[in-house]
């Protein structure tokens, strides 16, 4: 094989497995946002990690406004908490991320 052959050959495998990285993560991903609803409304009151919490805020808050992007809805409900995750006085649970939901649209706007 010339260098020539090397070289597109190597770049297509490294096409062809970011490719497929890419689909794998993507996979992962929309199956884990269609699996959450039903697994955190089984144990609402569960303290969550904190990659579990910024699910619940995603989900509780797409309950509510389904059009909202999934970063948004991270961002809006953190910044609307007034807390880091994990600060004492607070709740880190299904149910806690419903309720400030909830009191977002509230307050801000109507449910969809």
């Amino acid at each position: 094989m010339s260098i020539f052959e090397m070289m597109i050959w190597n770049r297509i495998e490294r096409s062809l497995a970011s490719g497929l990285d890419g689909a794998i993560n993507e996979a992962l991903e929309n199956k884990i946002h269609e699996l959450a609803p039903s697994v955190l409304s089984k144990r609402p009151n569960d303290h969550l990690t904190e990659g579990g919490w910024n699910l619940a805020l995603i989900v509780a808050m797409q309950e509510l406004w389904p059009d909202t992007p999934k970063s948004d809805a991270i961002a809006m409900l953190q910044d609307y908490v007034g807390a880091e995750y994990g600060d004492e006085g607070h709740e880190w649970t299904f149910s806690a991320a419903r309720d400030l939901a909830r009191e977002y649209v509230s307050e801000f706007g109507e449910v969809a």
